[in-house]
């Protein structure tokens, strides 16, 4: 059974970062979802606030991971499979 450290250097691996950057990845990630959060659970209690704020967070961060997963993804599955099958939902372009 792999180790956390080797089973962390294969994720960080697969996504293309070092350390640091995958830290600083999933902190923005984080902190995001949690103001999102918070905003829906405002919204849920009054209606007239935060209306768009929490789809609106959900759409930028699925575009920010299909983006910074998308060549780290496609390596991975040729690296699997030996060849390069089209995803059918490319990239968001930026």
């Amino acid at each position: 059974m792999p180790g956390i450290f080797e089973t962390s250097r294969c994720h960080l691996d697969s996504v293309g970062e070092s350390y640091w950057g995958h830290q600083r990845f999933a902190t923005k990630i984080g902190l995001t979802m949690i103001r999102a959060g918070a905003a829906a659970l405002i919204h849920g209690v009054a209606p007239f606030l935060f209306e768009s704020t929490a789809s609106r967070a959900i759409k930028q961060l699925a575009a920010l991971i299909e983006n910074r997963s998308w060549p780290a993804t496609l390596a991975a599955r040729t690296e699997r499979n030996g060849s390069r099958s089209a995803n059918p939902y490319p990239p968001a372009q930026r």
